[in-house]
């Protein structure tokens, strides 16, 4: 892969399926505590992206994400990149 950013989402899911955690982008910030009903799902994800065009669940944004390790939703996600990334362009993909 030659554009950073894709490679940092597949990082990003990596970690958060083998270990879990927080992710957020460094311009995001929290303004209050997470809330345990928030904390209570396997997977949240934030959707806050500059293309409101385009309806759930056609693109998630990532820029925050709460996981609980073992997560389903990150070992679907990178078994999706790693088989479609070619059909892709660099361009067009949005998993970040």
């Amino acid at each position: 892969m030659k554009v950073l950013s894709h490679i940092s989402d597949i990082w990003r899911a990596d970690i958060l399926f083998k270990y879990g955690g927080v992710y957020m982008d460094t311009d995001a910030i929290f303004v209050r505590p997470l809330s345990r009903e928030l904390r209570a799902y396997d997977v949240v994800v934030s959707y806050d992206g500059a293309t409101w065009d385009q309806p759930f669940p056609d693109i998630i944004n990532c820029g925050i994400a709460v996981s609980k390790p073992g997560a389903r939703f990150w070992e679907l996600c990178l078994v999706f990149i790693f088989s479609n990334y070619r059909k892709f362009s660099i361009d067009s993909i949005t998993i970040h």
